[in-house]
């Protein structure tokens, strides 16, 4: 916060820039039909570990935030596609109490 003195208001928006496009999966599923989704699934990891590894670079606070809402269409789509994938391997009787 000190170095780009970034106001309380800004620190906080940039928590919750990570989470702004996570809860749109619509992309994700249509990737996982069209590819796979394991090279969805693959696709969204590299496309998340790209963007925060390359925050940390960031020079301004402009930058880091574009960096963390594109880290976050990555990780909408491996939450999916992750879950997609679980719930085909886990046998159906180990849900039930």
């Amino acid at each position: 916060m000190n170095e780009w003195a970034l106001a309380p208001i800004q620190a906080g928006l940039l928590g919750s820039y990570t989470s702004l496009d996570c809860s749109s999966g619509r992309s994700a599923r249509r990737a996982g039909r069209s590819w796979g989704r394991q090279r969805a699934l693959v696709f969204g990891v590299v496309v998340f570990a790209l963007c925060m590894g390359t925050a940390g670079f960031a020079r301004s606070y402009t930058e880091f935030a574009l960096l963390r809402c594109l880290a976050s269409i990555g990780m909408g789509g491996v939450l999916p596609g992750a879950i997609a994938m679980l719930s085909e391997y886990v046998p159906a009787a180990c849900g039930r109490a």
